[in-house]
């Protein structure tokens, strides 16, 4: 048993499998190309020949395969036979050799169909031999038709934060009440939701609680259902508690206001409401 500080004043020396366990912990265990230089972007170059070009390719367990800048990587498919579909997946080889030592070289392997994949194992495992597949590759008769990637870009910590940004503006816009019509407005108007709505709220501005407040819509659209302590009632909703808002939830839509009642009394005249969404 023994523990040891990796990156202590002169500790050596640093193992593969030491980093790599590291990278593995950093970029999480899947394999992922890194976003620098070419990215290892693939091509066909002719009938026979599949190009990879520059970049940083880190496996699952963390063992860095890397195609230095300008340099590129070719792998060569077998002639094709007319009338046939053959598919290919080309990749890294990670193997041990005699002496021990952890190497790297290409492959081509013949697979079943368009979805088949090789399954990549691990030094960490006990695997002496490790397939990384890059990408797949159709081949109809003898032309090479279409090559897939099959390793995604990793996202950089711009990305990420980016993402998490874009997250959070969507969260809120999706909890911030927006008005889409004035006050002042009458019923029989027409209203177009915006896309995406998921509720909206139907308040009477000149109807002072505990009078009882209820709405009839017309929709065209489908999935509208009513917030909880609402009443779902024939081509629209109504509320039956006492308060000055009406809240249903809709998909899509036109809303068309019909309707107010108030103890009862439907009033069509002098009535100003404010229609929000979110």
């Amino acid at each position: 048993m023994s523990v040891n500080l990796i990156t202590g004043n002169l500790f050596s020396p640093i193992q593969a499998s030491q980093d790599s366990d590291y990278q593995a912990g950093t970029f999480g265990e899947k394999t992922q190309i890194l976003n620098v230089g070419s990215k290892m972007a693939v091509s066909i170059v002719d009938n026979s020949t599949i190009r990879c070009e520059d970049g940083v390719l880190v496996t699952r367990e963390g063992r860095r395969v890397q195609i230095d800048n300008g340099d590129v990587v070719e792998w060569t498919i077998p002639t094709g036979t007319q009338g046939t579909t053959s598919y290919y997946i080309v990749g890294f080889r990670l193997y041990t050799d005699d002496e021990s030592a952890q190497l790297c070289d290409t492959f081509v392997q013949s697979v079943s169909g368009p979805g088949a994949t090789i399954t990549e194992d691990t030094f960490r495992d006990g695997a002496v031999e490790i397939f990384v597949s890059v990408a797949r590759v159709v081949q109809n008769g003898i032309t090479l038709e279409s090559i897939q990637p099959l390793i995604p870009t990793a996202m950089t910590t711009d990305d990420a934060k980016s993402a998490i940004s874009q997250i959070n503006s969507d969260l809120s816009d999706k909890l911030t009440w927006k008005k889409i019509v004035a006050a002042g407005n009458t019923t029989g108007q027409a209203i177009t939701l915006p896309s995406g709505v998921n509720e909206v709220i139907i308040s009477a501005a000149k109807i002072a609680a505990p009078n009882w407040l209820g709405c009839s819509i017309t929709l065209n659209a489908e999935d509208v259902y009513a917030s909880t302590g609402f009443d779902y009632i024939a081509g629209g909703m109504q509320t039956n508690t006492y308060g000055l808002a009406a809240t249903f939830n809709v998909n899509r839509g036109v809303i068309t206001l019909t309707q107010f009642f108030v103890n009862g009394q439907s009033i069509t005249s002098n009535l100003n409401f404010n229609v929000s969404y979110r």
